[in-house]
């Protein structure tokens, strides 16, 4: 296991010097996410993306964080971002993880169009295509239980 505490120090003392480091902070937001201090971990994600608003994983490791907190609305906007910023190689992951953030606030439709969008960009990875599919048949379950 890796020693977030420790990294957690580094990072912070590199800060002092340096707080202007987008990576920096965002390394820091990651280790104290690690260590489940996600209200920490915001502060630095965002501090990340107040330094660089180019910088996807901030916004990515954002989401996940909200997500931690049940912050569903906050982590869909975050991934959105996350999304006009990624590479296609990380478009399936956060597209899921999308999907996942608008289920959970109840918005099947939104959560069926993200994971169709995350089919679009899979790998031919049967294991991942496998996950859609029953995150997919999930989300049809639940909208098709909500109907009146």
């Amino acid at each position: 296991m890796r020693d977030y505490e420790r990294a957690a120090e580094q990072y912070s003392h590199f800060l002092n010097i340096n707080p202007q480091n987008a990576a920096a902070w965002n390394n820091l937001g990651t280790c104290y996410k690690k260590l489940e201090q996600f209200d920490k971990a915001v502060l630095a994600f965002e501090k990340a993306i107040e330094q660089d608003a180019g910088l996807m994983s901030a916004y990515f490791n954002l989401g996940q964080t909200q997500d931690m907190l049940g912050d569903f609305a906050a982590a869909s906007q975050n991934y959105q971002k996350a999304l006009m910023l990624s590479p296609r190689s990380m478009k399936t992951y956060i597209y899921d993880k999308l999907a996942y953030a608008y289920f959970m606030q109840k918005q099947y439709p939104l959560a069926l169009g993200a994971i169709e969008k995350a089919l679009q960009f899979a790998p031919n990875d049967p294991a991942l295509l496998e996950h859609l599919q029953s995150r997919k048949k999930a989300v049809i379950r639940a909208a098709d239980a909500a109907r009146p």
